[in-house]
Order: structure tokens, then C-alpha cells, then sequence
């Protein structure tokens, strides 16, 4: 996973594991809605170590047909937290941080990576294997450490980030794991990745129960991305929203998937929903422009796409859904520049192609069409291409 690894969808390299498993839905639904009412359903604390090395155990075997090895996870984990202990010695205050990053990236030489990573480097266990992780593969180790050991660091969650705190109520900092231990201020946060004044989820201390919903997100993501039954990741978002109701990616996303399963009034209402709690949310007006649209609602569907676009000739996918909103009306000459300026902007977005090739040949101009979708096809084809040849070499 990249450094923005808490996002409203997995990243492609998921699509590398969809061939080593024969039946995703049925594995995804004993096994990781299973963790997920076993761990975030009941309102008791986790443990961390534990119920992380559960859902390692429990996404392995639902997206890779990994055999059980829970045990050997938590092993692996409690191992390091033992590292921890020894170089902390008896501190439990502030100095502890330089403790757990002097045994993560001295000792261990575990990497941070800040881009082009995968979706298996959110589990700790895996991270130790691996020798890198992710922002989420990372603090989970400094998490399941500290809570075992009595020091006062908590999870925080940002857009597409996910970083640790330390706050014992006299002394608090964050904590840059992908930066090997950077302390940052609120405001840089803030600032860069784009939070809201009155956002309720972002920049503040998680609990455990809390922090194992951002962990379930990206696996819900995951069992999404890989093929995974509809209705068994909206239910896995659900109990994520159950505990962090004001979690806009996680809302956003089961909007998007209501979308997609039919539930057009629903889908919006979720949308609208994820917009409240981040209005700055990535492509929010794009789904609920596809949502309002889907409902017949065409003025409604153009309101939401022009509240979160800029100039409309410098964005394909706003052009995209603009021209559909267009041929909805029946203005086909508009929505044939529509797409056409949209393929013109970004000669790489398949549904640009694919719709002008439609409208096209529906016009009786069959050259130019077949063009447009021999340009999608290949376009697909090479997406798809790249993400099977994403195999890593590590078991998981």
C-alpha cells in the first residue's frame, strides 16, 4: 500500500491474489465478517496483537486460500513486542517512542514504504516477514506493542493516511512511521491532506476498537477489490461504521457499492452522507452524481457533479459523467464532444472510450467506433496485465 493507504479502494496489485482463490465470496464471508462481529460487535477492548494476527489469518484465507496460521501470526507479533520490552527497559513515558522506532528500523531494518506497495503490508505480521510495511503495517506493530506494555500511544486516522500518537496527558506528539519516527504537528496533517474543520473521525486518538475498524476497511476493500460478494463487504463496512460512524471513505464506499447492486435510493442517501462528514472527500461528487442520475434525477445528478469540480474543460472524469448526463437528455451531439474532449484530456480512461465507441455506433459511425473500443479493450487489457504481474515473493 502507498502512503495513502486508508482509501476508498484497494490498490490493483489486489487483483494479483483473485486467480489463487476459487471461492472468495464464501472464504470472505466465514472468515472476515466472523473476525469482525468476534472483535468490533462486542464494545470490550481487543487486543490488538491478537485480534490483528486474526485478521491476517482471516484475509489471507479468504484472498489468497491461505492455510491457518493465526497462532504462528501472533507469535511473530508477541516477538517483537518482547524486543520492545527489552529496549524500553522500565520506561513507559515519551522515550519509549525511540525505543519502539530504534527496534522497528534499527534492529529489525523493517522499510517504510511511502509508494507503490500492497495491500498484505497493513498486517504486522506480515511487515516482520516482509522487512517493510505500510503506514497501517507499521503502526499496527507500534499499537499491539504499547497497548501490552501500559504506554499511552493511540492510532489516528487522516484521508488516506494512517499514523500514531503519543498522548499521556501531560506530554503528546505524533509519530511519522513512514518517516522512521518524524514527530508532526496537527496542522500539518491538516494541511496536507486536506481535513475539513469539523470532520469527526480525523486527527484524534482512536481506541483499539476504532483503530481495528480502519484495519477492516482496507480488507473490506481488499474482499471488494478480489470479487468478493456485494453483500458480504457491505455488511464488513456496516460494523466499520458501527464503531466510526463519521468514517467518509468507508460510508463513500458502501454508497458506491449500494450503487452498484441496484439500491440507487439508498446509494444516494449513503453518499450525501459521506459528504457531511467530508466534503472534501475524493470523487464523492462523482458517485453521487452517478447515484442522482440513476434515480432520474438529471438536475440533481449535474448539482452534485459541479459541487466538487473545477473548470470543466481540465478533468476527463467530470467530462465523462458530464456527457452522460447529456446523452441522458438526449443531446447526443454534446455528449459526443463531451466524451471526445474527455479522451482528448486522458487518452488512458477506458470508460471515456468505451462510452464514445457506444454512441458512436449507435450514430452509424462504425470505423471511429471500433477504434474507441479497441482503444478501451487494449487500454483494460494492459490494467489487468500489469496487475497479475504483481506476485510477490513472500508467502503470507
Amino acid at each position: 500500500m502507498s502512503a495513502r493507504a486508508v482509501v476508498r479502494v484497494a490498490s490493483a496489485t489486489l487483483l494479483a491474489l483473485a486467480p489463487a482463490c476459487e471461492n472468495v465470496a464464501a472464504r470472505g464471508r466465514g472468515a472476515l465478517v466472523s473476525w469482525a462481529e468476534r472483535h468490533l460487535v462486542p464494545e470490550a477492548e481487543p487486543d490488538l496483537a491478537a485480534a490483528l494476527a486474526g485478521l491476517s489469518d482471516a484475509a489471507a484465507g479468504a484472498l489468497a486460500g491461505a492455510p491457518p496460521r493465526a497462532r504462528e501470526r501472533l507469535s511473530a507479533i508477541e516477538g517483537f513486542v518482547r524486543q520492545c520490552a527489552i529496549e524500553c527497559g522500565a520506561e513507559r513515558g515519551p522515550r519509549a517512542v525511540e525505543a519502539f522506532c530504534k527496534v522497528l528500523f534499527e534492529s529489525l531494518t523493517i522499510e517504510p514504504v511511502t509508494e507503490g506497495g500492497e495491500f498484505r503490508l497493513m498486517f504486522p505480521d506480515f511487515v516482520l516477514r516482509a522487512r517493510r510495511g505500510s503506514c497501517l503495517g507499521l503502526a499496527g506493530l507500534f499499537l499491539a506493542a504499547s497497548q501490552r506494555l501500559g504506554i499511552k500511544i493511540s492510532g489516528v486516522l487522516v484521508p488516506g493516511h494512517f499514523l500514531v500518537r503519543y498522548d499521556d496527558s501531560r506530554e503528546r506528539f505524533n509519530v511519522e512511521l513512514l518517516r522512521r519516527g518524524l514527530r508532526r504537528e496537527d496542522a500539518f496533517y491538516r494541511g496536507h491532506f486536506g481535513i475539513p474543520p469539523d470532520a469527526a473521525e480525523y486527527l484524534r486518538s482512536l481506541d483499539a476498537r476504532e483503530t481495528l475498524a480502519v484495519y477492516l476497511f482496507n480488507a473490506a476493500n481488499a474482499l471488494r477489490e478480489a470479487g468478493g460478494d456485494r453483500g458480504t463487504v457491505a455488511r464488513l463496512y456496516e460494523i466499520v461504521l458501527g464503531v466510526l460512524p463519521g468514517f467518509a471513505e468507508a460510508r463513500g464506499n458502501l454508497g458506491v457499492l449500494l450503487l452498484e447492486s441496484g439500491d440507487s435510493a439508498r446509494a444516494a442517501a449513503e453518499l450525501e452522507r459521506a459528504r457531511a462528514a467530508n466534503p472534501w472527500l475524493s470523487g464523492i461528487h462523482l458517485d453521487l452524481c452517478a447515484a442522482r442520475c440513476a434515480l432520474g434525477d438529471l438536475d440533481g445528478a449535474e448539482a452534485a457533479l459541479r459541487s466538487g469540480s473545477g473548470p470543466e474543460d481540465s478533468d476527463a472524469r467530470f467530462l465523462h459523467a458530464l456527457a452522460r448526463l447529456e446523452l441522458a437528455r438526449g443531446r447526443e451531439e454534446e455528449a459526443v464532444r463531451l466524451f471526445s474532449r474527455a479522451v482528448e484530456l486522458d487518452p488512458l480512461f477506458a470508460p471515456a472510450h468505451r462510452d464514445l465507441a457506444g454512441l458512436l455506433s449507435a450514430r452509424g459511425e462504425g470505423e471511429l467506433a471500433r477504434f474507441h473500443l479497441s482503444e478501451a479493450a487494449r487500454i483494460e487489457s494492459a490494467r489487468h496485465g500489469r496487475a497479475a504481474g504483481r506476485r510477490a515473493i513472500e508467502p503470507w
